[in-house]
């Protein structure tokens, strides 16, 4: 199983133009992921942050289909 960090997550949820079309390519390649309620936490902290408050509610709902 592999563990996913928060920042692909912020690359993928926020369209970051440098790193989230990799970011997303990651995403797909894993079937079976582990994360941290610490990296959860930081990837919903940075989208209030950039005023992203619509992605949180897609990116928890994303999050329990790991």
């Amino acid at each position: 199983m592999r563990f996913i960090d928060s920042n692909v997550f912020v690359y993928h949820m926020a369209g970051d133009p440098k790193y989230g079309d990799i970011a997303a390519q990651i995403i797909e390649r894993i079937e079976e992921a582990a994360t941290s309620a610490l990296a959860i936490s930081q990837v919903c902290s940075y989208l209030k942050w950039k005023k992203r408050h619509d992605i949180i509610p897609i990116f928890l709902g994303f999050i329990s289909g790991f």
